[in-house]
């Protein structure tokens, strides 16, 4: 390894980011992060689509010339720029697809890209559903687009910015791929049904259903209402106390079971435990999971607390810690 990303690495140590104490913890568990995150790469077409095709190799090259001549840029470009606004409600789809209630996979980490995208969605189907492959591809564009404006802010933030967004420009295609299916679901078709995965559709905010030619997709009505509570948030991390509350009350409608993913992570934090106690109450909580699946899974619940300012952004004496508006949402979520 070079000797500047081990340095990086024992100051992370140091620390005590994440909760690991040896090197051996943390590149075991980069190293097994990385083979759960290939197992789910890149993702298989949606009903409808076709497979990857040379044209969308040359589409995912673009995306790197895009990102160069972007940050490049001389505009000034600063984190009031990622601020959410919601807009008028437009169409509602009531769709087709199967929904599973489900706790979120690990590899989504950060609500905001997610939250992002929607905003994004939102302007594209305001008037009516359009096919789905076509509609991500457009939002993937604009992902990368906005990622690399945004890269140049991540130095000293306390968290990354561009977390969840496309940055890799070495593997664009699999980059566009993990930012669909992890920030924004994807549709598949199975025994004649047609099923949505991922936030978006774990949250209600999309449904799918099948067009005239094609698979399509739309904004549904708590999609909208999600985008009104959350209005207003930014990459100034973390949100605010108010905004994490609505948000929550969201999961406590439409997604109880990845709000109950979360609130597990909060009652970790409220009873100041370590990192390998907290896998362990994941393993507990969700049997089916191997341990690598408890471990990443655990850390994007962790991610997504301190992204909403309910955990600390650091541990204290080893140990994941409620911030005071965490201890105040915990009381309410329990």
């Amino acid at each position: 390894m070079p000797v500047g990303l081990i340095r990086e690495m024992d100051t992370a140590l140091a620390a005590g980011a994440g909760g690991y104490t040896t090197r051996e913890e943390f590149i075991g568990d980069a190293v097994r992060d990385r083979l759960l995150e290939l197992e789910y790469d890149p993702a298989p077409p949606g009903p409808g689509e076709p497979p990857a095709t040379p044209p969308a190799v040359l589409a995912a090259d673009r995306f790197g010339e895009v990102a160069d001549a972007l940050s490049n840029v001389t505009a000034p470009f600063d984190l009031d720029q990622t601020v959410l606004r919601a807009p008028q409600a437009g169409f509602v789809l009531d769709g087709e697809a199967v929904v599973q209630d489900t706790a979120l996979l690990g590899l989504h980490n950060r609500d905001y890209t997610s939250l992002w995208a929607l905003s994004q969605l939102a302007g594209l189907l305001a008037e009516s559903p359009l096919p789905v492959a076509a509609t991500l591809r457009e939002v993937t564009e604009r992902a990368w687009e906005f990622s690399a404006r945004v890269r140049p802010l991540d130095a000293g933030a306390a968290l990354k910015l561009t977390a969840l967004f496309p940055t890799n420009r070495a593997k664009a295609q699999s980059a566009s791929g993990q930012f669909r299916a992890f920030a924004i679901g994807t549709v598949r078709e199975s025994e004649g049904r047609l099923h949505g995965d991922g936030p978006l559709f774990v949250w209600k905010a999309l449904q799918a259903r099948r067009g005239a030619d094609s698979v399509e997709i739309g904004m549904t009505g708590p999609g909208w209402d999600l985008l009104e509570a959350v209005d207003g948030i930014s990459l100034r991390l973390p949100h605010s106390p108010e905004v994490a509350s609505r948000y929550c009350n969201h999961l406590r409608q439409h997604a109880p079971a990845d709000l109950a993913g979360l609130v597990l992570a909060l009652r970790g934090a409220g009873e100041r435990i370590t990192r390998a106690e907290l896998i362990a109450a994941y393993q507990n909580g969700y049997p089916a999971w191997t341990e690598v699946q408890s471990s990443t899974n655990a850390a994007g619940y962790i991610a997504r607390g301190r992204e909403w300012g309910l955990i600390e952004p650091k541990l204290i004496e080893r140990r994941y810690q409620l911030t005071t508006p965490g201890e105040q949402m915990i009381g309410e979520l329990v």
